[in-house]
């Protein structure tokens, strides 16, 4: 299953250096992923105008053990996104351990 996440260059940087989605202070007490890159292009469009800077896209993949433990959102409302993948920050060691992902190195304004 692949999905997709609209990320900071401040969760890049972190990504990139301990290979793992953390939570950080302050922040949702989720990890929100889209079903497709488009989505998350437009999660990541909605929220760079607050902080006017860039944003970058990472897939993950994350393996056949893990798929029935995301909660299902539907977030259309305000974004016009399909179904977004939930990863609570409790289950987010448990996730880390069962996905790869790769940032696509693209800035997006």
């Amino acid at each position: 299953m692949e999905i997709f996440r609209a990320i900071s260059e401040l969760e890049k940087l972190d990504l990139e250096e301990n290979r793992k989605f953390k939570a950080y202070e302050g922040c949702l007490e989720c990890k929100l992923f889209a079903e497709s890159h488009e989505d998350a292009l437009k999660f990541g469009r909605s929220f760079s105008p607050f902080d006017k800077k860039p944003f970058f896209i990472v897939k993950v993949i994350v393996k056949k053990n893990f798929q029935n433990k995301f909660e299902k959102e539907y977030l259309d409302l305000f974004l016009d996104v399909g179904i977004t993948y939930a990863v609570n920050s409790d289950l987010l060691d448990e996730f880390n351990n069962n996905i790869t992902f790769t940032i696509i190195d693209n800035e997006y304004e």
